[in-house]
């Protein structure tokens, strides 16, 4: 009758609304934990102890068990059966191919970019370059640049319109460079603030090849770009100290 349907779609209710508060507690938990893999704070090769993130971060089990099997997906994390979970470590060489796909895929991004882009999109695009711009010269200075510069790429990337650029950018490839980059960039800009600022206006010279719809221009602007910016990695990486020992347990 009636009251019985009710009281079932008061349950299915209550169902969805536990399954949207579990969802927001995974986005919560992941966006935490990537954020400590970007500063630094979470290192790679790191073991994360389920216990002390429970209390760290106030979620139950589940919860955390599902974000870290995100993140697994997204390459940054490898649960390992009855051995834990454990940071992602990438070997420079890793890294270096990386850049090399990188390389080419923007290269040809930027050229598409160019003839595809609509004057919106390009508008947003310089937006986007203006942000960057300001994170350069706020309080907290250039610390978070590689952040809003990998996300300038990501724009560019899209802007392409071909779906195989965007799914190879967009995937594992994405998270790797954020996880490594915003890290490394922190480090690098306190000893080299003059290597963030050229980064800034490389970007800027690759948008306005944009926007003059020169794609070959753009293209290798932004080839030269991403050479730079291994080169300079590639010496951060020479210069980092040694990643954590394995047996090590994540404090977080």
């Amino acid at each position: 009758g009636f009251f019985t349907c009710w009281k079932k779609l008061l349950s299915h209710n209550r169902k969805n609304e536990r399954g949207r508060n579990v969802g927001n507690q995974v986005d919560r938990v992941c966006a935490l934990l990537l954020h400590s893999m970007e500063t630094g704070e979470i290192q790679p090769g790191q073991r994360l102890t389920e216990a002390r993130l429970v209390t760290r971060h106030g979620v139950s089990r589940g919860p955390l068990r599902e974000s870290l099997r995100r993140l697994e997906g997204q390459g940054l994390v490898q649960c390992v059966p009855n051995a834990g979970t454990r940071v992602i470590s990438v070997e420079p060489r890793e890294l270096r191919d990386l850049y090399q796909v990188r390389e080419v895929l923007e290269e040809m991004a930027c050229q598409l970019a160019a003839q595809r882009m609509t004057d919106d999109a390009l508008a947003a695009l310089r937006d986007a370059l203006e942000r960057e711009a300001l994170e350069e010269t706020g309080a907290d200075g250039p610390s978070g640049e590689q952040a809003g510069s990998l996300d300038l790429h990501l724009r560019i990337v899209q802007g392409s319109g071909n779906n195989q650029f965007i799914r190879l950018f967009s995937g594992d490839f994405y998270y790797l460079m954020r996880m490594y980059l915003v890290r490394m960039h922190r480090e690098q800009t306190k000893r080299n603030l003059q290597r963030a600022r050229r980064s800034l206006l490389e970007h800027r010279r690759i948008v306005e090849a944009l926007q003059q719809r020169d794609g070959k221009l753009a293209g290798l602007l932004m080839r030269r770009h991403v050479q730079g910016a291994w080169k300079a990695l590639e010496q951060s990486l020479a210069k980092a100290p040694p990643e954590v020992p394995g047996n090590r347990a994540a404090s977080p």
